[in-house]
């Protein structure tokens, strides 16, 4: 997946989120987008805009992950070890 990819998808949900609740749930991410050529400081944008994005989108994620966790729970494993790595990979690169 790359970087194009990921913001659709998060756009979708986003969408999909306001559809469902008429209401905005997720606050723009205001980071810089990482930008070719696919480098280090692109990793690190990338990074920080997914970290940036899972934080904005926590209270929705966190319920979302709570249904996730009933009907699929390898599904939920697979995202919350995505959102751990994510952290960890911002935790580094900021310390």
């Amino acid at each position: 997946m790359n970087f194009a990819q990921l913001k659709s998808a998060c756009d979708r949900f986003h969408a999909l989120l306001r559809e469902a609740t008429g209401r905005t749930l997720i606050d723009a991410v205001t980071v810089d987008e990482p930008k070719e050529p696919q480098d280090e400081l692109h990793f690190i944008k990338l990074v920080s805009w997914c970290y940036v994005f899972i934080f904005e989108a926590n209270h929705a994620t966190r319920y979302i992950l709570s249904l996730l966790r009933i009907a699929n729970p390898d599904e939920h494993k697979a995202v919350t070890s995505t959102f751990e790595q994510v952290n960890n990979l911002r935790t580094v690169r900021c310390t």
